[in-house]
């Protein structure tokens, strides 16, 4: 699902609106990504979830949380 998706679901007025499937789709994502995964270690540390390269506790290209282990 892509950000415009999101925004498209949120902009609807209505309960009737809203496909209430993508909505369950969205909330599984975000659930989904508040649990920590471990980082992928190579020369860089790597994102499970995108590949983006990452430093923090979370991705700053998804929004994975992180599961640094002892790293930090």
């Amino acid at each position: 699902m892509t950000y415009e998706d999101v925004k498209r679901i949120r902009e609807r007025t209505t309960a009737e609106a809203v496909d209430s499937r993508a909505l369950a789709k969205l909330i599984d994502e975000a659930v989904e990504k508040q649990i920590p995964k471990k980082v992928i270690t190579k020369p860089i540390y790597i994102c499970p979830n995108c590949g983006g390269r990452v430093e923090y506790l979370y991705c700053l290209f998804c929004g994975q949380k992180l599961d640094w282990g002892h790293k930090v």
